[in-house]
């Protein structure tokens, strides 16, 4: 499903879920009251777009889109369904509540997600660069050991050649 969203651009995510809300909501209102298992079937596919706006937007995302279900459904609960949301239709007002929750738990979770992966990719950076300092460090101090020991063995080829010439010259 990351493939499938890192596909598609930010807007084609918004139009394709409001091509889905306003597709279930066109199926609600147009099929007759007595296709009851249609009904709750088009009940839970609105938790698709929730879900993805969810994934995609994070929690605010998720927050308009299951609101922009409820708006959408409300009318057809209350007109076609009538006015009783706590005896004859408590299933289908419970629905509307689980839009909404299931909207905070998913879309609050993906921002987490989100914020947690980029203060990952933060401390990635941040080690990144620390240990691109920590090579260069490495690789002037291997130099600097270099220079040492060539240091030393300019000096131990000079003690060596000074003694004899010492010698000589006495």
């Amino acid at each position: 499903s990351d493939f499938l969203l890192d596909c598609l651009s930010c807007n084609s995510i918004y139009y394709l879920i409001i091509v889905i809300v306003f597709t279930i909501t066109t199926l609600h209102y147009n099929t007759h009251l007595h296709h009851e298992p249609l009904h709750a079937l088009y009940r839970k596919l609105y938790y698709l777009p929730i879900l993805l706006a969810a994934f995609h937007f994070g929690l605010s995302g998720a927050i308009v889109c299951a609101v922009l279900c409820v708006i959408l459904y409300v009318p057809h609960l209350h007109f076609d369904h009538g006015a009783d949301y706590l005896m004859s239709n408590a299933d289908r007002s419970l629905e509307v509540v689980l839009y909404v929750v299931i909207a905070l738990i998913t879309g609050g979770y993906s921002s987490l997600q989100k914020k947690l992966i980029n203060e990952l990719r933060t401390s990635h950076e941040n080690l990144k660069s620390r240990t691109e300092s920590l090579v260069a460090a490495q690789e002037a101090l291997q130099k600097h050991i270099r220079l040492h020991s060539l240091g030393l063995l300019g000096a131990g080829v000079s003690h060596e050649l000074r003694n004899p010439l010492a010698s000589l010259k006495g």
